[in-house]
């Protein structure tokens, strides 16, 4: 039994090692939604609306700044605010948007789950669960 246990914590110690754990440092730059999920809630959104909102979503761009300043070009006004900044809650695995939309209304605008898995990188909006996969843009 102890050989087991040994085992199982020189398992995970090297799964820890090696798997990188996001930080505030990741997320600076311009982020390209690359694909949407959208949940299936058993019929509740129509084939029509999921291509609505998948297209919506793959021309939205993500601009976190280094001063924790965020923006978010969207063809959708709701998604577009006045002012917000940013903040990677490591907690929670979560990017969380938070000052004024364009209906003033204030505090936390938007909050993003973030995983990471071989290099490739999504964003789940909390209340609707809609997944966004995301590439960082590289500059040249």
């Amino acid at each position: 039994m102890a050989h087991f246990k040994f085992i199982l914590v020189v398992l995970f110690a090297g799964i820890a090692v090696s798997s990188k754990a996001q930080t505030q440092a990741d997320f600076p730059g311009d982020w390209n939604v690359t694909k949407v999920v959208v949940p299936d809630k058993t019929g509740q959104v129509s084939p029509d609306e999921i291509k609505k909102i998948e297209n919506l979503f793959l021309q939205t761009q993500f601009h976190f700044k280094t001063d924790g300043i965020f923006v978010i070009d969207s063809p959708q006004k709701v998604l577009q605010f006045k002012k917000s900044n940013w903040v990677y809650n490591d907690k929670d695995k979560a990017l969380v948007i938070t000052g004024t939309d364009m209906t003033n209304k204030e505090g936390q605008l938007l909050k993003l789950f973030v995983k990471t898995d071989g290099g490739k990188w999504s964003f789940t909006i909390d209340e609707a669960m809609i997944q966004l996969d995301v590439e960082k843009v590289v500059k040249k």
